[in-house]
């Protein structure tokens, strides 16, 4: 595992929390994680391409790989919470995650993708801009999706990074696949403002390691530090303007993260059902969480009827971090589709998502 950053993107506060989290990189290690026997999923290397060395990323595999996956992390999340996907995905034999999962432990996999995960704008090592529109977190992965890079197999994103996705598809007109994990597709004020309490209370209260492996037992120690990394390298104004109304329209209540009096101005009405591309254009599977769930399940019922095209699935035993609760899942889903699944929860059961 690599990661790759533009050196005027960290601060030296940003990279002293990246030592003391295990995640800052060690020639004396190759550059990857310090830990980088336990959690590295596959060889190394040192560029995604020469176009996008100057972006934050993570990165896992041959880039000279023919089979190439582009995977969005979610919201005080970063790149490289998608570890033990990747780990899937490079493999070439018994991947060394197998030690954290029974399903990958009994399987010799030749998969062979390359596999990159940017930092979206305002968490982890990403930029830090004015605006927080989705169209602005879309805007700054061009590089990735540029005419002059090989294409990518398949898009991937998780919960934000689903909806950063559905803006990035114009620039993707011959991706053949797009997996979206449990994204909040739609939000009324209230579900927003619910939202942001829960991320404000989350900044107020931080979690330890130790805490969250408790409250998330199918996770492992390194997911649990990746997640408290990510929180603590995500820029809280940014989240803050993440939710704002998209017009001159205000909701009644300010949130106080970051600046005073930031209102919610940008994003809202918070709604991208609309963005998931026409039937016939590319093949669209939506993982939803078993609980705790973004993807509603009246969401599905109706998605159902409108889009019998977009396969659904959801992943059973799983809360919101779907990649984090069963990544071999997500892999799968992201690798063979629906038709080929097995064991997946149907998407109706007695009437019920």
């Amino acid at each position: 595992m690599r990661r790759i950053s533009a050196p005027a993107t960290a601060s030296s506060d940003e990279r002293g929390l990246q030592v003391s989290l295990g995640l800052a990189t060690d020639a004396k290690c190759g550059d990857r994680p310090r830990d980088c026997k336990t959690v590295s999923a596959a060889p190394a290397y040192s560029l995604l391409s020469p176009a996008m060395t100057t972006y934050p990323a993570t990165c896992w595999g041959d880039p000279s790989s023919k089979k190439r996956a582009l995977l969005l992390h979610g919201l005080t999340s970063a790149s490289s919470c998608w570890w033990r996907v990747a780990a899937y995905l490079t493999a070439q034999g018994t991947p060394r995650t197998a030690l954290f999962s029974p399903v990958l432990s009994k399987l010799s996999l030749k998969l062979g993708y390359y596999v990159a995960a940017p930092d979206l704008i305002g968490h982890g090592l990403g930029p830090r801009p004015t605006s927080y529109t989705l169209s602005a977190f879309a805007s700054a992965l061009r590089s990735f999706v540029a005419p002059s890079q090989q294409p990518w197999d398949v898009l991937c994103g998780h919960s934000l990074g689903g909806l950063v996705a559905l803006h990035l598809l114009p620039f993707m007109p011959s991706l053949p696949r797009l997996v979206l994990v449990d994204p909040p597709l739609e939000m009324s004020p209230l579900q927003a403002k619910w939202e942001l309490d829960a991320i404000k209370s989350d900044f107020a209260n931080p979690k330890s390691t130790l805490e969250l492996q408790r409250l998330y037992p199918r996770w492992t120690e390194w997911d649990a530090i990746i997640r408290v990394y990510g929180e603590a390298m995500c820029f809280p104004a940014g989240v803050d303007r993440l939710v704002e109304v998209s017009d001159a329209r205000r909701w009644p209540f300010a949130t106080g993260i970051g600046e005073a009096d930031i209102t919610l101005q940008e994003n809202c009405p918070w709604s991208f059902t609309h963005l998931l591309p026409p039937p016939s254009v590319l093949e669209v599977v939506i993982l939803a969480a078993h609980s705790e769930r973004a993807f509603s399940a009246a969401e599905a019922h109706a998605l159902t009827k409108s889009r019998p095209d977009i396969k659904q699935a959801v992943i059973k035993n799983t809360r919101h971090s779907v990649h984090r609760d069963d990544p071999d899942e997500v892999a799968r889903w992201v690798v063979e589709g629906h038709e080929k699944r097995v064991g997946v929860a149907p998407v109706l059961v007695e009437g019920r998502l």
